[in-house]
């Protein structure tokens, strides 16, 4: 009989233990806590997510037309700094000031600012959108001679345009404006060794009047 007792208490106390134990009086050790968002991507995370993307000038009055494009290639960004952070739960936004270009060939290099985009997915920032606030090419000014420039005309009857000649047997990229009855606009053109392009005229934008050159660089 007194064994029947203890078994019945022991019964009870395991029962009574479960159901406690069932409205949470005791925690449970199959509850987990809840993954937390990574922190913010770091730079050195936003320079690596970046090989791949591309963007424009970001400047409707540009040298490079809105059609160019610059794709960044794997360690072509070799400085990258990070101007602002917005933080929500679930985005984050940056604007970076970023020199890139690749440094073990010639020039040119760019500098500018982007503005970059992540989402939270599955727990992990994506970077959605990357957008040009600005690119420029950086002036060195080491290869301003090596260029000739006249004003001439077009070979159309009458209207001139701006001549550029390369006077190496390298490639440069030339960038400045000209002035036509329509004001001043900015260009750029791309040379190989030797070559002479136009700018304006009458398949070019008009009458050239007046022009600037702003940077010659190798290309």
């Amino acid at each position: 009989m007194k064994k029947k007792l203890i078994l019945f208490a022991t019964f009870l106390f395991m029962a009574l233990f479960s159901t406690v134990n069932a409205w949470g009086f005791f925690g449970s050790n199959d509850k987990k806590e809840e993954p937390k968002p990574h922190s913010i991507p770091t730079k050195e995370v936003i320079a690596n997510d970046l090989i791949g993307r591309s963007f424009t000038e970001g400047r409707d009055d540009g040298y490079f037309g809105v059609d160019w494009r610059w794709r960044v290639e794997d360690g072509e960004i070799y400085d990258l700094k990070i101007l602002n952070t917005v933080k929500e739960d679930d985005f984050c936004s940056f604007i970076l000031e970023i020199k890139f270009g690749n440094k073990t060939k010639r020039p040119p290099k760019y500098q500018g600012r982007l503005q970059v985009d992540y989402g939270l997915q599955n727990n992990r920032w994506v970077l959605e959108v990357v957008k040009s606030k600005g690119v420029e090419i950086v002036k060195t000014g080491r290869y301003t001679d090596n260029i000739s420039t006249k004003i001439g005309d077009d070979g159309w009857g009458g209207v001139n345009q701006l001549k550029i000649k390369n006077n190496t047997d390298s490639s440069l990229i030339v960038g400045g404006a000209v002035r036509t009855g329509n004001g001043w606009r900015k260009f750029s053109v791309i040379l190989k060794g030797m070559e002479i392009k136009g700018v304006g005229g009458t398949f070019g934008g008009g009458n050239v009047e007046d022009y600037e050159i702003h940077f010659v660089e190798a290309y």
